[in-house]
């Protein structure tokens, strides 16, 4: 006789199969990751300077000054990022600080956080799968969440960019909207993770404005229903940008830039249309279809009209006073800044699944909109999936939503199909579900290495000629390091490392509001000799760097043969430069100015 009570319980299983789960995503992201070392070097652009701004706040800046004093001129640099996101990481790392040498406790939370973030994203993107698909599609929301966090580098070890703290939120508003009832408390954690997305970063501002377009409609067709789930999602919308507003307090005042950010611009458009939301919920909940259609008509004129009086900037590109130079010679090279159809044009997707599978999604969630217990949700998640994929066209920087918005209907989707199969036992229902599988896992796509391989250079054999993240590494600082702290002009790819790994300030780094020294590196780049000298004692630069590996600013300084860039790399330094780059096998170049 079996012993019943040996068995696992059903939530006991569940919870053994989530921490397994968990366990195996974090041994794929481990392996998939950057090399990891103390100090840990091989980190992204915006990572380490994530890194930074919390050393600065842990030793001593101000919570409300998000200004990184050590990029660009004397002033420094406003940055646009939100110090929520900063908090948690800072916190970390002083308790572990405590107990560790500095490295250790820097290398310690570059590992926690994003790890330990993905364990509340594997299980809401779990329950958002079974919500709409039913228990069938939970084993495949588990997979298909999986690949998402894997795919995409948001949640490897040093990734403290605010994208995965975003998709993390992004599937709490999948799990809220997927209920096929309305509850209210629904309402409360799509409008508080919304809120809190907005504030972050507004790479989600499209999926965001699309989730509250959908939460207006749902109350438009259902009414009474949904009355109590519209004015917690609008009350809690609006009091966390109000909240958060005042907890952090952005300052727009050294900056031309308006939008970029969440401030006070956004604040206002944010909190009049969820106030507006909230009034029309609970006073015309009753009434007719049409009576509260007209009234979202009306509410999405006046948000309109408070924007071009209170935010007009809002309502176009927030790049736009972003200068020529830079457009061009900087903003035009980000990657994440191409559109999918320049990728291909160009001949550098890598993978046919991110054009394939997202299509796929759409059409079974197009499918399940001809069932009515489906139709709500399912055109909800159209829109958004759709609105994502059309993004991909103008900016390929919101692929790893897009990825994760599809897990969910490719989870009811191949729980749907597993059941037939299952029901059956046909031999064909089987083929059809191998297939779809396949078909939906990215990797079936990947392209061959032989057509788009390394994009590093190779020598005439094939051979690499180096690979770019080397530069970055803490010995080849030593040098620079050592030097009295002084402002380093260096291509704008290495000028957050030169933050990260020294004392030193940094000209120009990766950032669009860094826009001066970003201008100040381009004509430097091109200036020749004379003129380089010029400008070299006019912005009081100490030491020039440049990396033998870094490709990409080679490729740009040759553009521009008799520019202070190029002829450094030919070997020609002119004589208000000396080499102090140390020792002779050194990736980087480093000279100091003559006074």
């Amino acid at each position: 006789m079996k012993n019943e009570s040996a068995k696992l319980s059903t939530p006991a299983r569940s919870r053994a199969i989530f921490l397994v789960l968990y366990f195996v995503t974090i041994c794929a992201v481990i392996l998939k990751g950057p090399s990891f070392s103390v100090p840990v070097w091989d980190i992204g652009n915006d990572d380490a300077m994530r890194l930074i701004q919390v050393r600065d706040l842990l030793n001593g800046q101000s919570w409300f000054d998000v200004t990184q004093y050590r990029l660009g001129f004397e002033a420094g640099t406003p940055m646009h990022w939100s110090r929520l996101v900063d908090l948690p990481i800072a916190a970390i790392l002083w308790l572990t600080s405590l107990l560790l040498k500095q490295e250790w406790a820097e290398a310690v939370t570059l590992a926690i956080w994003p790890l330990g973030l993905i364990a509340p994203t594997l299980w809401a993107m779990y329950h958002a799968s079974v919500r709409f698909g039913g228990e069938r599609a939970g084993p495949f929301g588990y997979l298909f969440a999986i690949i998402a966090i894997v795919t995409t580098p948001k949640f490897e070890i040093a990734a403290l960019d605010h994208h995965n703290v975003q998709m993390l939120l992004m599937a709490f508003i999948l799990m809220a909207m997927m209920h096929e009832k309305n509850h209210a408390r629904d309402g409360v954690i799509i409008g508080v993770a919304a809120a809190f997305s907005v504030a972050i970063g507004l790479e989600t501002l499209p999926f965001i404005a699309t989730v509250s377009l959908m939460v207006g409609a749902n109350w438009i067709w259902s009414g009474a229903e949904t009355k109590a789930k519209t004015m917690r999602f609008s009350g809690s919308f609006a009091a966390t940008l109000l909240a958060v507003f005042l907890f952090t307090r952005p300052d727009f005042s050294t900056t031309i830039f308006r939008c970029d950010a969440f401030g006070r611009e956004l604040l206002i458009i944010g909190v009049s249309g969820a106030l507006g939301l909230l009034a029309l919920a609970a006073t015309i909940s009753e009434k007719t279809r049409a009576v509260r259609a007209v009234g979202v008509l009306f509410l999405g004129g006046a948000v309109v009209l408070v924007a071009v009086v209170f935010a007009p900037q809002c309502l176009g590109n927030p790049y736009d006073p972003i200068y020529p130079d830079v457009a061009r010679e900087w903003l035009g090279r980000i990657s994440e800044s191409k559109s999918l159809l320049w990728v291909i044009s160009e001949g550098q997707l890598k993978n046919f699944g991110y054009v394939v599978i997202p299509i796929i999604a759409i059409l079974f969630t197009i499918y399940l909109i001809s069932t009515p217990v489906f139709r709500l949700r399912a055109i909800a998640l159209l829109l958004i999936l759709a609105g994502a994929y059309a993004m991909m066209f103008y900016q390929i920087r919101g692929l790893f939503f897009l990825l994760q918005l599809c897990a969910i209907p490719l989870a009811a989707m191949m729980g749907r199909v597993y059941g037939h199969y299952k029901d059956s036992k046909s031999f064909m229902a089987g083929v059809l579900f191998l297939s779809l599988l396949f078909a939906t896992i990215p990797h079936t796509w990947v392209v061959g290495v032989a057509r788009f391989g390394s994009s590093e250079p190779e020598t005439s054999d094939g051979e690499p000629l180096g690979r770019f993240k080397d530069c970055y590494k803490p010995d080849e600082w030593n040098a620079l390091t050592v030097l009295p702290a002084g402002l380093v002009a260096t291509s704008t790819d290495l000028g957050v490392y030169v933050m990260l790994a020294t004392g030193h300030r940094a000209l120009a780094a990766n950032f669009h509001r860094n826009q001066d020294g970003i201008q100040a590196s381009i004509d430097l780049m091109s200036a020749d000799m004379p003129d380089a000298k010029r400008l070299l004692t006019e912005w009081g630069v100490n030491y020039v760097v440049l990396c033998k590996n870094d490709f990409a600013t080679k490729a740009l300084a040759n553009r521009y043969p008799d520019g202070l860039w190029n002829r450094l790399y030919s070997g020609d330094i002119p004589e208000y430069l000396t080499s102090v780059s140390g020792e002779a096998e050194s990736l980087l170049y480093i000279y100091k100015t003559q006074p």
